[in-house]
């Protein structure tokens, strides 16, 4: 059964089952028009750890990307462990 989020998000659904069959796997919805932009400080916050010593992929729109990438290696992260692939819509 779908909740009301998931009926309005995108393959929700489908993303939460594969979650719960890997438990290693955490999935944080964010929507910019209900909990604001993304941001790496954001997604930092939720993961928690020592910025140095995480990795970071991420995919989407060029200026998202470039916004985030700055963000994550402001916070510490380490270049070579940012991994970015971009897309438009």
């Amino acid at each position: 059964m779908a909740s009301g989020e998931d009926e309005i998000v995108p393959y929700a659904s489908e993303i939460r089952s594969r979650v719960e069959a890997h438990p290693q796997v955490a999935f944080h919805l964010v929507r910019s028009r209900v909990d604001g932009r993304l941001t790496a400080g954001g997604v930092l916050d939720i993961c928690g750890g020592h910025p140095e010593d995480l990795s970071v992929f991420m995919c989407g729109p060029q200026p998202m990307v470039r916004s985030l990438q700055m963000g994550f290696r402001e916070a510490g992260v380490r270049p070579g462990r940012i991994f970015r692939e971009y897309f438009d819509f």
